[in-house]
């Protein structure tokens, strides 16, 4: 059996991408051949592709299956096919756990563009039989309140809780240790101010610093949000920004600016600013970049003065927002890491490895998985099996919508060749009520037209109970009849009825034309029962 993880938010902005890519990196360190699995693409604003996905591309040699797109999944949601939507995820998971042992699976954030996030987590952990590592943060936040969202999440997910990463987790300033001993003194004081850990016997897998390296942009991101065109592009792909100074007061009142890392903000006029980051620039300050704003045009002299600083490396872009909106636009900068920034990924996944308890994770691999099938799980798998073997199965209720619905899904997604009895235009009526379209894979036969050539077959297979032609007729009037009649003479492969019939009329034919195997002498049913995490 796979262990498979399912990383789960308990809020909003706890760097799950970055927990989850993190726990790859740590597994694979283990020796284990892991997988990664993101089942609904959740890109970030501007992007197309999923990140954690590409991440795991570009910095790991998992091949990680596409995601189902959020559009897609919203489709089939809102048209109340979120089984099918979970199948769908259980086959694309299958792909990655085919040659993989431990498989990491990113959940959902919910968002205002998909508000479902929380509730569809809960459906995947059921279909995959995951277990749930929640991811929280501790950053500018109290322990109260880390405890509460960490037991939150725990009920949520009841006994498929593994464990709890905690991101973001800011180290007291009042340590004077080594980053080493003040991480394991705050892992301490979180068990001990945490109750959820004892009481709910949840266990710390990790916690991961919080790093300002990591939330340092390059300027090059910066330049894109908002749209700023570069005077001087200098050194703006690999230089990061550490601090957002807005500067508008006078040079001798903004000098304490005029650090590494630190990116400016003045109107396109202020030259004397202009020249003091240039001196600093010069004096080997790597401003992480100089931003003018407005609609005042630098002064040309000004920028050949100060040519000497762009050789430095230091970038200078220009925007048409004035300096107020522009330092408001960067703050509300999205922080999520980009595709392309190789090296902070890298950084991020190192650091969240590192981070975690590698004793926890040698005992959950060893341990023994519970062998538990979804109903997703099993609904994927019948289909997986009837699609190999492409049978021929005849539905006498074919006017039926239901049927109907079925049918059409049947021949869309490869499962069965179907056979509608019933009039062609009725069944297109119904068809077009629902607005779907029937696929050319579905067969319909009028059963006026094709009932005469069973007449014989049936007062043969009746003789001993005294058939007629007349009442060998009336019993073909019965499409269930009918339709058993063509599984009796091969033609069809097997029979779908109940809809519109009880399993009495279902069943009564087949035992009267079909008959049991020679050596059974009771016909017996079975029920697959499909609970919410398992089947029975």
């Amino acid at each position: 059996m796979k262990h498979v993880l399912l990383t789960i938010p308990t809020g909003p902005k706890v760097g799950l991408s970055t927990v989850s890519t993190g726990l790859v990196r740590a597994l694979d360190r283990q020796g284990v051949r892991v997988g990664f699995y993101k089942p609904i693409s959740q890109p970030a604003s501007g992007s197309e592709d999923d990140n954690s996905t590409l991440f795991i591309r570009t910095q790991t040699s998992v091949n990680a299956p596409d995601p189902i797109p959020i559009e897609e999944a919203r489709e089939l949601i809102g048209q109340e096919k979120t089984e099918l939507l979970l199948e769908n995820i259980v086959h694309r998971f299958n792909e990655v756990a085919h040659d993989a042992d431990a498989i990491v699976i990113e959940g959902l954030l919910q968002s205002d563009e998909f508000p479902i996030g929380a509730m569809m987590n809960k459906r995947i952990v059921q279909s995959l039989s995951a277990d749930v590592v929640l991811v929280s943060k501790l950053h500018n936040e109290t322990f109260e309140g880390l405890n509460h969202r960490i037991e939150i999440g725990a009920l949520d997910y009841a006994n498929r809780t593994a464990g709890v990463i905690i991101n973001k987790a800011d180290l007291p300033s009042k340590h004077p240790q080594s980053g080493s001993t003040a991480l394991d003194n705050l892992r301490s004081t979180i068990l001990d101010e945490c109750p959820v850990f004892k009481e709910k016997e949840i266990e710390l897998i990790g916690v991961v610093p919080f790093s300002k390296v990591l939330k340092a942009p390059r300027t090059c991101d910066v330049a894109q949000l908002i749209h700023a065109n570069p005077i001087f592009e200098g050194e703006m792909q690999t230089r990061r920004v550490k601090e957002i100074c807005l500067c508008a007061r006078t040079v001798p009142n903004m000098l304490h600016t005029l650090k590494t890392g630190n990116l400016l903000v003045t109107p396109g006029d202020r030259s004397d600013i202009i020249v003091a980051t240039s001196l600093a620039a010069i004096n080997g300050a790597e401003i992480a970049g100089l931003i003018l704003t407005g609609d005042c045009e630098p002064d040309t002299d000004v920028l050949k003065l100060c040519r000497r600083a762009w050789q430095t490396g230091l970038p200078v872009l220009r925007v048409d927002l004035p300096s107020f909106e522009t330092a408001k636009a960067l703050q509300e900068m999205n922080p999520e890491i980009p595709v392309d920034d190789y090296e902070r990924v890298n950084l991020a996944m190192e650091l969240v490895a590192r981070s975690l308890n590698s004793d926890w994770i040698r005992a959950h691999l060893s341990s023994a998985v519970k062998s538990r099938l979804s109903p997703a799980a099993f609904r994927h798998m019948l289909a997986k099996q009837a699609g190999q073997y492409q049978k021929r199965i005849v539905l006498p209720e074919g006017n039926e919508p239901r049927t109907i619905q079925a049918a059409i899904a049947c021949g869309q997604r490869g499962i069965a060749r179907c056979v509608l009895l019933g009039k062609k235009e009725e069944i297109e009526y119904h068809a077009n009520a629902l607005d779907l379209e029937l696929p050319d894979s579905i067969e319909i036969i009028d059963p006026q037209e094709t009932r005469d050539r069973y007449v014989d077959h049936l007062i043969e297979m009746r003789r001993h109970k005294n058939m007629t032609d007349r009442i060998a007729r009336e019993h073909l009037e019965d499409n269930v009849m009918l339709g058993t009649m063509m599984l009796a003479l091969d033609e069809v492969d097997g029979l779908v009825s109940g809809a519109e019939h009880s399993s009495a009329n279902t069943v009564r034919p087949a035992l009267q034309l079909i008959k049991t195997h020679p050596n059974a002498k009771i016909v017996s049913s079975v029920f697959f029962m499909c609970l919410p995490d398992q089947v029975l």
